[in-house]
Order: C-alpha cells, then structure tokens, then sequence
C-alpha cells in the first residue's frame, strides 16, 4: 500500500511509453487502451528526472556483456 493508496501496476505505463517512442507518435496519438496519455506522460518525465532510462540502458548493456 502506496501514501495515497495501492500502488499502480506500471508495467501498463511502461508498455504505453514505449509504444509511444517505437512509433515516434507524440503524446497526444496513444492508443486509449493504454490509458491517459497525461498519467503516462507525467510518468515518463518522473522517470526521465529519476535516471530511469539510465539506469536501464546500464543493466541491459552488463547483461549483453555476459
């Protein structure tokens, strides 16, 4: 149980935000079956400030090296 209530199931707003750049479409063209595009985007530039993307782009790399 999150602050505000039960913790959201990212891996939905993780599939959405990579839809949205395997097909360069801008924000406003994601498909309503992946939710709100303002939930998805605010959590893009939450993870974009964290060094999500970073922090990814590391593992897979380690990983590739094995």
């Amino acid at each position: 149980m999150g602050e505000r209530g039960p913790l959201p199931d990212l891996r939905h707003q993780f599939k959405a935000v990579m839809w949205r750049f395997r097909t360069a479409s801008p924000w406003r063209d994601l498909p309503v079956e992946h939710g709100p595009r303002s939930t998805t985007c605010d959590r893009f530039r939450a993870w974009a400030r964290a060094g999500v993307s970073q922090d990814l782009a590391a593992a897979v790399r380690v990983r590739a090296a094995m």
